[in-house]
């Protein structure tokens, strides 16, 4: 099995250490870019105004501390290390520093982006070290690939792109007619797919109802099966995990002779 190692230090891995090395892990406190909700470290996150109606949003990057909880509030830095477009119009600029508040092992990176165009822009955000946190490690091995914890892309458009709450294991291939279907039967409000965090019953009980309600419609054959034209869909007609199409089924968009 593989080993996931988290480096944050030699510190974490001596379980008996004298009081000098305690010290040594006072003096290499960090912020990095938390995981998912699901354990997970995923190094870009992305947003869609085509989910909302408003003009702009304040996207909440959320990062924690590795090191020692202390009784007053630390400044951290972040400075943007990429940008497409402009700031300003699409974005608007990283404050000097942002507060790790005293007593608390979590914060956020409020960043403010505007919907303007249909581009796809992104950000490159990087937590950089201060006289209050070093950064000394910053790498996660996860699933063989060496991810830098102190990095983070945020990707926003107008155009209708996957959620980061919208998990492949639990709906599938994302596509418009399935995200509108799912709302539609969830009663789901969009803003949701992109909060911090997701009620739980989403990821299982309401994958549940939409595959009996998708496999109730393929059991009425073809023509009732609920159709999607996205091409990860099969050969046209939607699916979940759980939901496969019948293989007597013929093309729902066949091709042109």
């Amino acid at each position: 099995m593989k080993n996931i190692l988290l480096i944050f230090g030699l510190s974490l891995l001596l379980v008996n250490c004298s009081e000098d090395t305690l010290d040594t892990y006072h003096g290499n406190d960090g912020i990095y870019f938390a995981p998912s909700i699901l354990g997970k470290y995923i190094d870009s996150t992305s947003f869609s105004f085509a989910m909302v109606t408003v003009d702009d949003t304040v996207v909440n990057m959320a990062v924690r501390l590795y090191g020692e909880v202390q009784d007053y509030d630390r400044p951290f830095r972040v400075k943007l290390e990429e940008a497409t477009g402009e700031e300003g119009v699409d974005y608007a600029p990283l404050e000097e520093e942002y507060t790790l508040p005293a007593n608390k092992a979590e914060a956020a990176i409020p960043v403010r982006i505007f919907r303007h165009g249909t581009a796809k822009n992104k950000l490159v955000l990087r937590i950089v070290p201060n006289e209050y946190f070093t950064q000394a490690l910053s790498l996660k091995v996860q699933d063989e690939d060496t991810l830098d914890m102190t990095l983070k892309t945020l990707i926003f458009t107008s155009k209708l792109t996957q959620p980061k709450n919208w998990y492949d294991w639990a709906f599938g291939y994302f596509s418009e007619a399935k995200y509108k279907l799912v709302n539609e039967l969830g009663n789901m409000d969009p803003e949701v797919w992109n909060a911090t965090s997701f009620p739980s019953q989403y990821y299982y009980q309401l994958p549940l109802f939409i595959t009996n309600y998708l496999n109730s419609k393929i059991a009425g054959g073809p023509e009732s099966a609920l159709k999607d034209p996205d091409p990860q869909s099969t050969r046209g007609y939607m699916t979940f995990p759980d939901v496969v199409i019948p293989s007597s089924f013929p093309d729902a968009w066949p091709k042109d002779e």
